[in-house]
């Protein structure tokens, strides 16, 4: 049984968003709605392009990622195989941390 979500849930998208100061910093807000912002992520001066779209991404895809990891790994567990697989131990760690059980 999985457990009730600490979190809000998603789907979360990625919506563009620049200051309005003309300094140019440029941003990424996660949330339900561009107005209901769950996290911003911003550009950083070490940042690689690209790298901005791409963190926004994988922080908007969490909620599925955890919901898709937390309905796999009972098809991976029960075994006659004592012994689980690293990818079901990092997939048990992954969930830990998603829940702040880490």
């Amino acid at each position: 049984m999985v457990a009730k979500e600490a979190h809000t849930p998603g789907p979360w998208a990625v919506f563009p968003y620049y200051y309005e100061r003309g300094d140019g910093e440029e941003h990424r807000l996660i949330g339900l709605g561009q107005f209901d912002t769950i996290a911003d992520v911003r550009m950083g001066s070490d940042d690689v392009p690209g790298d901005l779209e791409a963190n926004a991404c994988l922080i908007a895809a969490a909620p599925e990622l955890l919901e898709a990891l937390e309905g796999l790994l009972p098809d991976f567990t029960g075994g006659l195989d004592p012994t689980e697989p690293e990818c079901v131990v990092k997939a048990r760690a992954a969930i830990a941390k998603a829940r702040g059980e880490a």
